[in-house]
């Protein structure tokens, strides 16, 4: 067994070091290549017995499975650069936005074997979402392999891959929009006096709790909204504000744009 991995920036590093605290696989069976030798040398101190070839195409001969965490516009010059070493049984794993199967056949074989993937960052504390699609010619001892991978990471759903497109609005980009809302929400608690520090955290924990509110329960997110607003109380008046201001439409436009984005670089086009 050989899992080849390319680049090991935020999202390859949070995938390494998860699989091996999992054992998943151990440092024998990895490969690792990215291009900044100080970050190989660096690896290679953290983990003993880390495969680090200085290239690429050393790094993926002979994989089993080739993890490519680069970005997007990268691959095609990548894969164009370790395509001869590529196996007709290496399974090849993208975790890249705008990058579906149709651009691995284009850029590797009519005939490879993908798994098109979305995680995000939460991932780093094992509360991650990895969106995961197969395509064609995969067995079902390769595709629980792949889908453990991200399981070591936190949660994975299986959708189709003409879905994969939204995936980042909902998914991979949202945390960003979360973390805007806790930092105004954290800043309109210091606008009333509470220290920051306590701010952000009170903001935090409400956020983690409402998740699993409605994950446990089971309810619809209005049901409980419901629960909290009491007739002609604060919550009743701060919500009638949002409507004022748009706020579900605001969050809905946002989505609206990042998901267009995706499909124009699926399509290969600059902003």
């Amino acid at each position: 067994m050989k899992l080849a991995m390319i680049g090991c920036g935020n999202m390859g590093k949070i995938l390494l070091q998860s699989v091996l605290k999992a054992e998943k696989l151990t440092t024998s069976e990895l490969s690792v290549y990215d291009r900044k030798p100080e970050r190989r040398q660096a690896l290679g101190e953290k983990y003993p017995g880390l495969g680090l070839p200085d290239n690429p195409y050393d790094c993926v001969s002979g994989a089993d499975y080739l993890l490519l965490a680069i970005k997007p516009y990268q691959y095609a010059a990548m894969l164009a650069e370790v395509r001869d070493s590529i196996s007709k049984d290496t399974v090849i794993i993208s975790i890249a936005a705008g990058i579906g199967t149709e651009h691995l056949k284009r850029w590797i074989d009519p005939s490879v074997k993908a798994v098109i993937t979305m995680p995000n960052t939460p991932a780093l504390v094992n509360k991650g979402l990895t969106a995961i699609s197969y395509g064609e010619g995969l067995s079902a001892e390769e595709m629980t392999f792949c889908r453990g991978l991200f399981e070591c990471v936190g949660e994975v759903v299986e959708i189709e891959e003409k879905l994969m497109y939204v995936v980042p609005s909902i998914s991979a980009s949202a945390p960003a929009y979360i973390y805007v809302l806790i930092e105004a929400m954290a800043d309109g608690g210091v606008m009333q006096g509470l220290p920051r520090d306590l701010a952000y955290k009170m903001a935090a924990l409400t956020v983690e709790g409402s998740a699993r509110m409605v994950l446990d329960t089971g309810k619809h997110p209005g049901e409980l909204k419901d629960l909290v607003t009491s007739p002609g109380g604060t919550t009743i008046v701060a919500l009638k504000s949002l409507e004022n201001d748009k706020f579900r439409a605001t969050i809905m436009n946002a989505m609206e744009a990042g998901t267009k984005r995706v499909e124009q670089m699926m399509k290969g086009q600059q902003p």
